[in-house]
């Protein structure tokens, strides 16, 4: 951990670097309405630890995950709705959290590492645009 520390400053540029690649790559994407990209507002900062997409379906967020494995490339979800989760199932009697429920079924991890190049990234787009493109014919 310490050897991280001491290089804290080159390993953070290089993770921003990379999520800025990708905000700047799926942008597009995102503007046609086919999934939403990462937000934190303007007096927050940004610490590039994930990077994420939230499909708009379930069913999308399987099918890029598919086109990525096919790729060899490895995403992943990992956010359950607390409710319904097995520690807390049963004890939640409350209202429908459709918004948790959303993001806990249509968000999408893309590969996020220090070692993560610029190419690594554009593989990812390609992937994601390819996707994309292809089923929007």
């Amino acid at each position: 951990m310490y050897a991280q520390l001491e290089n804290l400053s080159k390993i953070q540029a290089k993770r921003k670097f990379s999520w800025e690649c990708y905000h700047e790559q799926l942008k597009p994407l995102a503007a046609k309405g086919y999934f939403d990209l990462p937000f934190y507002p303007p007096y927050a900062t940004n610490n590039a630890h994930i990077y994420y997409i939230v499909c708009k379906t379930p069913e999308d967020r399987q099918g890029v995950i598919a086109a990525l494995r096919k790729e060899e490339i490895y995403s992943v979800f990992h956010y359950l709705s607390l409710h319904k989760s097995e520690f807390y199932k049963g004890q939640h009697h409350g209202a429908e959290l459709v918004n948790s429920d959303h993001f806990s079924e249509c968000l999408i991890r893309l590969p996020m590492y220090y070692d993560l190049s610029e190419k690594d990234v554009m593989s990812v787009v390609k992937v994601i645009k390819k996707y994309f493109n292809g089923s929007a014919q």
